[in-house]
């Protein structure tokens, strides 16, 4: 079954994240002061990574913000094989690389 087919029947869970936010989350978690760079969409993905990041106690001070709704938060879709490693599906949506806000980071 494919992402797209997942996220449409409803069998998709979404984690917000990705590996620098992981990181700062842990650290925080673990009682280290850390810090989360980038820049997000003006979007639900982007208000829940925010959220995740201020209720983990990760410092914001440096995450930017999509001035349009045009640019989304990318998102990347990642499955589990049966044993367990994870498989990349690619960017939700079809857009190319270069078409998330975190390209826009200043």
């Amino acid at each position: 079954i494919s992402v797209e087919e997942m996220t449409k029947h409803g069998s998709w869970k979404a984690f917000p994240g990705g590996a620098p936010a992981n990181v700062a989350t842990a650290c925080s978690k673990l009682g280290t002061k850390s810090a989360f760079a980038g820049c997000l969409g003006c979007d639900e993905d982007g208000d829940e990574l925010e959220a995740l990041l201020l209720d983990t106690g990760v410092d914001i001070t440096l995450v930017q913000r999509a001035l349009t709704k045009t640019t989304p938060t990318r998102r990347v879709m990642v499955t589990r094989s049966s044993e367990g490693d994870r498989e990349f599906g690619g960017f939700y949506g079809g857009l190319s690389a270069d078409a998330y806000a975190d390209c826009l980071l200043d």
